[in-house]
């Protein structure tokens, strides 16, 4: 498993699409969400493209790529 990165650190690709970077996001009050953070708009947004408007940019504290998938 990835090690948890910290926002303050560094943020992962932006946007959704062939350069999209979907990662395991990580907020101490509401634990984990799988999404992504687009730098156009300073959001989190989950996979669907749907703002993450539970949780302010500033609730999330860690993020991690998410693992490779299982082989055939």
């Amino acid at each position: 498993m990835s090690e948890w990165i910290s926002v303050e650190d560094r943020l992962p690709v932006r946007d959704i699409g062939p350069e999209s970077e979907n990662v395991l996001t990580y907020c101490v009050d509401k634990g984990c969400v799988q999404g992504f953070y687009c730098h156009d708009d300073e959001e989190w947004y989950d996979i669907y493209g749907r703002p993450l408007a539970l949780w302010s940019t500033d609730d999330i504290t860690h993020w991690q790529p998410l693992p490779e998938p299982p082989a055939n």
